[in-house]
């Protein structure tokens, strides 16, 4: 299961609402430079840390966990860059979750 949404030139509410659902690290990251694009997926737990690994080392986006989601083992990663990067990031993603997940990049 996998869900992705892509969020350009975020607005400084839905910025605040993402801040408050993540930790210190992410806050920071948030509110430091606003980004042009926010990506956001959601997926089973070890889909989504491999997936987020994959991003970041595929474009220049950040990772932050957003907290408070689904118990049930499925949580939401949001990708912070440029509306290219993370719109790349997001493809990488994508082309991984149609492939069945390789074990690398």
């Amino acid at each position: 299961m996998l869900t992705i949404r892509i969020i350009l030139a975020p607005d400084s509410g839905t910025v605040n609402l993402l801040s408050r659902r993540t930790g210190p690290d992410g806050k920071v990251r948030l509110q430091e430079k606003r980004p042009g694009a926010i990506g956001l997926f959601e997926a089973r737990l070890p889909d989504l840390y491999y997936y987020a690994d994959c991003a970041v080392k595929a474009s220049n986006v950040a990772a932050i966990e957003i907290s408070g989601n689904c118990p049930q083992h499925v949580s939401t990663i949001a990708l912070l860059g440029d509306v290219e990067a993370v719109r790349h990031s997001l493809g990488v993603i994508r082309q991984l979750e149609a492939e069945g997940g390789k074990d690398e990049i």
